[in-house]
């Protein structure tokens, strides 16, 4: 969740200590705002994501270092859930690149360029990320070709009803998504932060009738002290609620979680806090977390390394039976773990120390089954970054998470989600995967390596015997020159067993992870026996996030999906339902 930076005084204090060809990239960034604004893409938000992964890979090597100055020079964001890893790669190549480097942190510029000393890097990191905000933030009136200018349009929507009363219009840059209860769709949240500069009111709202009445909920701390809020709702009961935020006054904040940056209000420090609500949102507890390394505080959040196995914030805890599950990132970005509650998300506690026994260092992907006592998990040796390449670990455990055991590595380093379900005409267990290739490593102006994916719906992988061996999903069925736009990793499967993707016209530069979908997808599934992916249904405008639940009656799943419009004007986020038979 980004948030906006002074250029003037960060820019005066440190580009001149750039080379010139570094001096020319920050100029031509911010001469490029405009293009920015018009194309509606949220360049602040991919710096963020890949900032965190280039953070954890730091923190190894710099310790220190990190430690006291990333926080000066990321943008800040409370989760990495729903709106962080999923959209890594989206920019077209150069401004991705480009961004990349505007959010180096300073023991990155140090250790692998030296260009400048810690102090000016820091102001010049500042500056960049400047730019970036101010190409995000301001609104422009021109549009680009192709890209959707409202978050649905009526007739696009052909086969969906507009659910218009869950329509919000909060910034996309402050906020998470509208999450929708799984257990209940009836039952929606929404916040609307204003944005870690604003110092203005925030401000939260829940409705049990599917947006025909509302209540305005009460927040954990002052609503004047949030700059960016999420929340996340257990699968299980639409009453437990997850709230995670901002807070910019320094007095709120526990010591262990004192951050401190140039954006926040007063002092310039700030903290990430998590809170609970059992309650529909009535009250709040702070949510009981254990310490990673008895030391380091975290937040709940989905999978770091792949699209998130499906982008709904909902998505964030996961269920089987009455556990529940969830991913936990350290407010230092120095680990990612996996945790477990028995007691409805009261409490929680780590259910990885197997695999970290067993050498891995961080959990980047996690599913369950829905009953008994299976977990699949994804553990790297360093931290879960694409650019590292490194290789991948499928961990498997039969008793809720307790005892784990390694099964394979992946084919690839390049994990976008992981669905597990079962088909319901055999009753095997399907286990899937996006697992793109990396066809090649690219080099940037500035002269770092970055891998470049495969875009195939073979990328799609399905095993039915624990993962011991995988088959590739069939190119039939996906029409020519459309990709599978694992950017969103996995949407989630059917009652049937198939998985259900993304599609969206190919890039054309054979990189799958430059396409986006602002201007419409198509949803289409699979599973093992068919021979090609059957089209489900379009969808008018940019998916944020899609939720698949049983209809009431029939043979059909109903389908909720998020669409977000980034253009600045219109409705922020709007929700449109289709039930759809398979």
């Amino acid at each position: 969740m980004p948030s906006d930076f002074d250029a003037n005084a960060a820019q005066d204090d440190g580009i001149q200590t750039l080379p010139a060809d570094a001096q020319d990239l920050y100029h031509t960034l911010a001469r490029e705002g405009a293009a920015w604004r018009a194309s509606a893409e949220p360049e602040s938000a991919r710096v963020n994501q890949r900032l965190q992964a280039r953070i954890m890979q730091l923190s190894a090597e710099h310790p220190s270092e990190v430690r006291q100055m990333t926080s000066a020079s990321r943008i800040a964001q409370p989760l990495v859930t729903v709106s962080a890893p999923r959209e890594r790669d989206q920019l077209d190549r150069r401004d991705q690149r480009a961004g990349d480097h505007a959010a180096r942190t300073p023991a990155h510029f140090v250790s692998a360029r030296r260009w400048v000393t810690t102090g000016a890097t820091l102001a010049v990191v500042i500056a960049f990320l400047a730019v970036l905000s101010l190409a995000t933030h301001q609104p422009s009136d021109s549009t680009r070709q192709g890209v959707t200018g409202t978050s649905h349009t009526g007739a696009a929507a052909a086969g969906w009803t507009d659910l218009t009363r869950l329509d919000n219009s909060a910034s996309f840059s402050a906020n998470d998504p509208t999450a929708i209860a799984p257990s209940d769709p009836q039952v929606v949240y929404e916040t609307m932060a204003q944005g870690m500069q604003q110092q203005q009111p925030a401000s939260m709202r829940a409705t049990s009738n599917g947006g025909a009445t509302w209540r305005t909920l009460p927040l954990p701390v002052p609503a004047n002290h949030i700059g960016t809020m999420g929340v996340g709702v257990s699968p299980n009961n639409a009453q437990t609620v997850f709230l995670s935020l901002i807070d910019t006054t320094s007095s709120d904040c526990p010591a262990n979680r004192l951050d401190a940056s140039g954006e926040g209000a007063g002092n310039g420090q700030f903290c990430r806090l998590q809170f609970t609500s059992m309650d529909g949102g009535a009250h709040w507890t702070t949510t009981n977390l254990p310490l990673a390394g008895g030391s380091h505080p975290g937040l709940l959040t989905a999978s770091i390394n792949s699209g998130l196995a499906g982008p709904f914030q909902s998505a964030t805890v996961r269920v089987q039976g009455q556990r529940l599950f969830a991913g936990f990132l350290c407010t230092d970005f120095s680990c990612t773990r996996l945790v477990t509650s028995s007691d409805g998300g009261r409490s929680w506690s780590f259910t990885d120390q197997g695999m970290l026994a067993g050498g891995a260092a961080n959990v980047c992907d996690y599913t369950s089954s829905a009953t008994g006592s299976t977990l699949y998990a994804v553990t790297t040796a360093s931290a879960c970054s694409f650019n590292q390449q490194t290789p991948l670990t499928l961990w498997t455990s039969v008793d809720a998470g307790g005892a784990w055991a390694k099964v394979t590595q992946l084919a690839t380093p390049n994990d976008r989600g992981m669905v597990l379900t079962q088909n319901s005409a055999t009753g095997a267990a399907l286990l899937y995967m996006g697992l793109p290739r990396t066809t090649s490593m690219a080099t940037d102006k500035m002269g770092d390596k970055y891998p470049v994916f495969s875009q195939a719906p073979s990328d799609v992988r399905v095993s039915v015997d624990s993962g011991t061996t995988w088959q590739q999903a069939p190119t039939a069925g996906i029409p020519s020159g459309h990709a599978v736009f694992l950017q969103v990793g996995l949407l989630g499967a059917l009652r049937d067993g198939s998985v259900v993707v993304d599609v969206i016209p190919s890039a054309g530069n054979g990189n799958g992870m430059d396409a986006d979908n602002f201007s419409g997808s198509d949803l289409y599934a699979w599973r093992p026996g068919d021979a090609a992916w059957q089209k489900l249904t379009s969808v008018p405008s940019e998916i944020d996030g899609l939720l698949i639940t049983p209809a009431q009656s029939g043979a059909a799943d109903t389908f909720y999906a998020v669409l977000v419009n980034r253009s600045g004007t219109g409705t922020t986020f709007a929700v449109i339902k289709q039930d759809i038979a398979r």
